[in-house]
């Protein structure tokens, strides 16, 4: 990952990885002051949004994962080789 300053075009950070090996297909989703990278292992790594880099944390589906999440409803949806996964906030 890359990130440069939009005004600027000033390198903040380039070349940085996530902390296990992976492949990506899905495309990156940035919500909430933060940025969701899916493998095609499932695993999403959380990255914060901003100059420097950070992983916030690392949470897996457990099956392969090829489609970009979407996002809806204050909801995320994932879509696995076999489930369709919907993550958000428990209401009453």
């Amino acid at each position: 990952m890359s990130c440069l300053e939009a005004r600027t075009g000033e390198v903040k950070y380039e070349g940085r990885r996530v902390p296990i090996p992976a492949t990506f297909t899905a495309s990156p989703v940035a919500v909430g002051g933060k940025i969701l990278i899916t493998s095609e292992d499932g695993d999403t790594f959380v990255i914060k949004a901003g100059p420097r880099y950070e992983i916030l944390r690392t949470n897996s589906v457990s099956e392969p994962v090829y489609a970009s999440m979407s996002l809806a409803q204050g909801k995320i949806l994932i879509r696995g080789e076999k489930n369709l996964y919907c993550i958000g906030q428990k209401t009453r």
